[in-house]
C-alpha cells in the first residue's frame, strides 16, 4: 500500500469532484427520469485514469488493490457522485482473475477507457433466477436477475447463475439482445435494473462454474462490500460536516445552535461512531489477504452502512425543516445510506455471517 499514492488520489479526487458534483449540478441529474449518471465526468474520470486503477497494467491499467480502489469510491461516495464507479471496478477486478487470457484481453482495455460500462448483479445464486444450460460450444441463459447495480446503462453485465455443475458467474454482453428494465428506487444518484434472459447464448469461455465461480464469487461479494463500506464512510463524513457547519450557522434564540448540549452531544456521538468504523474497515482491508477476510469484510460492511443510514436520517432531523426539502443535499445522503444497507447482503445477513464465521473459525477476532 502506498500512502503517498492513496493521498494523492484523493486529493485530486476531491478538487475535481467539489467542482463538478456541486449541489445544482448534481440536482440536475437526479432530477431526470432516464440517463441519470453525469457522463461529462465520467469522461473526466476516464482521463484522470481512475477507471484504469482496478485494471491489470498488461491491459493498460494501473494494476491497483483494494485500499487503493476503496479510497476512490470513499471520495465518489462523499460527494454522491452520479458515475458507476463501483461496478465497473468490481467487472475489472472479475475480469483481472478470470482464468482466460482471451476474456481479459477483450473487455479490461475498454473498462480501463471508459468505452463501456460494467454492471454486477447480486454474487449470490439463491438471488439470482437465472440458469445455464450447456450446449455444443456456447451456454444458454435464461431467468431474470435483480438488482443489478448501473444495469441501466451498462455494456456488459457480471452476474451469478445456475449450473447443473452448481453455482456459476456469467459475463454477458448487452449486444447478446437481453432485455434491461430500471427499477425504481429512492436513491437516485445511481441506477438499478433488473436483467432478464430468454435463451440467450453466451460464449463457453464466458461463464465459469463449479470451484472456480465459488471461489472468484466469494472474493467480488467481499470486494463489493468494502467498496460499499467505503462508499458509506465518505457519505457518513460528508453528512456529518455538513451538519455541523448548519448548527454553527443557524441561530435560535440569540445562539447558534450548535451551542446547544443535546446537539453537540449527536454530533460528537456520531463522530465516535465513525472514527470507529473507519478502523474497523481499515482491519478488513489489512485482513482481506487472510483466511479471516469474510468475516472482516462482513462486519465493516454492516457497521459502517448502519452507521451512515444512522448519521443521514439524523443529519436531516438537525438541519430542521430545510433538511426534507428536495432541493437540500440531505435527503440524498439518507436515500444513498438505506441502498448501501441492502445492496451485497443487508445487515442482518452480514451480521449472521460473521456469527458463523466465528463460530466455525472456534477463534476470537
Amino acid at each position: 500500500m502506498d500512502t503517498d499514492l492513496i493521498c494523492a488520489l484523493r486529493e485530486n479526487a476531491r478538487r475535481v469532484l467539489t467542482d463538478r458534483c456541486a449541489s445544482d449540478q448534481l440536482h440536475r441529474f437526479v432530477n431526470q427520469e432516464t440517463d441519470r449518471y453525469d457522463a461529462k465526468l465520467w469522461r473526466t474520470a476516464a482521463e484522470l485514469g481512475w477507471l484504469a486503477l482496478a485494471v491489470t497494467e498488461e491491459h493498460g491499467g494501473l494494476g491497483a488493490g483494494i485500499v487503493e480502489v476503496a479510497a476512490l469510491q470513499e471520495e465518489l461516495g462523499r460527494f454522491l457522485a452520479p458515475v458507476p464507479f463501483h461496478s465497473c471496478a468490481l467487472v475489472a477486478r472479475a475480469l483481472a482473475l478470470w482464468p482466460r487470457d482471451v476474456i481479459r484481453a477483450e473487455w479490461l482495455p475498454r473498462l480501463a477507457t471508459g468505452e463501456i460500462i460494467g454492471a454486477v448483479g447480486p454474487f449470490f445464486p439463491s438471488s439470482s433466477s437465472l440458469t445455464a444450460v450447456r450446449s455444443s460450444s456456447a451456454w444458454k441463459i435464461k431467468g431474470e436477475c435483480a438488482p443489478v447495480l448501473d444495469g441501466e446503462i451498462a455494456d456488459v453485465f457480471l452476474v451469478s447463475v445456475s449450473t447443473e455443475a452448481g453455482p456459476g458467474i456469467a459475463l454477458i454482453g448487452r449486444s447478446t439482445g437481453l432485455a434491461v428494465s430500471t427499477l425504481s428506487v429512492a436513491d437516485r444518484t445511481r441506477t438499478v435494473a433488473t436483467l432478464r434472459c430468454q435463451n440467450i447464448e453466451v460464449p463457453a469461455d464466458h461463464l465459469l462454474c463449479g470451484s472456480e465461480a465459488a471461489a472468484l464469487s466469494d472474493r467480488l461479494a467481499d470486494e463489493a462490500r468494502i467498496l460499499i463500506a467505503s462508499d458509506s464512510l465518505g457519505g457518513a463524513q460528508a453528512i456529518l460536516d455538513t451538519t455541523v457547519e448548519y448548527l454553527k450557522a443557524r441561530v435560535q434564540f440569540g445562539r447558534p445552535i450548535g451551542s446547544f448540549q443535546a446537539l453537540k452531544h449527536r454530533c460528537a456521538d456520531h463522530k465516535v461512531s465513525l472514527e470507529a468504523n473507519k478502523r474497523l474497515l481499515g482491519r478488513a482491508m489489512l485482513e482481506f489477504g487472510t483466511a479471516q477476510r469474510a468475516t472482516w469484510t462482513s462486519l465493516a460492511k454492516f457497521s459502517a452502512c448502519d452507521c451512515y443510514a444512522a448519521l443521514a436520517a439524523d443529519g436531516v432531523q438537525m438541519h430542521g425543516g430545510i433538511g426534507f426539502t428536495w432541493e437540500h443535499n440531505a435527503h440524498l445522503f439518507l436515500k444513498r445510506a438505506l441502498l448501501n444497507q441492502f445492496l451485497f447482503g443487508d445487515s442482518a445477513q452480514q451480521q449472521d455471517r460473521a456469527a458463523q464465521l466465528l463460530i466455525a473459525a472456534k477463534q476470537p477476532l
